[in-house]
């Protein structure tokens, strides 16, 4: 894959995801709260397509400092890596 495609649906991937759940929220919404019991399900939906496409512009990221214009393995893996990476660090901030 090329990293122009990849940069692309990244992009493209995450603007549909969180344009979603922003229209979700809005629309379940009651007075300013949702109830998450109600909508685990949907919710958690969302979470995990947020993070493919987190794993997506990882990969891209990763991507952009290799010298060629397909990507390889060793750049996929970096990819993973660094998403992984920003996932667990952000889970330990919220804690």
């Amino acid at each position: 894959m090329q990293n122009k495609i990849i940069t692309y649906t990244s992009l493209i991937f995450l603007i549909c995801v969180f344009g979603g759940f922003g229209i979700f929220a809005f629309m379940v919404q009651e007075n300013g709260q949702i109830d998450t019991q109600e909508h685990f399900s949907v919710i958690l939906t969302f979470l995990v397509l947020a993070i493919i496409g987190f794993l997506i512009t990882a990969i891209g990221l990763a991507a952009k400092n290799q010298e060629g214009s397909k990507i390889n393995k060793r750049t996929v893996f970096t990819g993973i890596v660094i998403a992984i990476f920003f996932i667990i660090w952000r889970i330990t901030v919220s804690i």
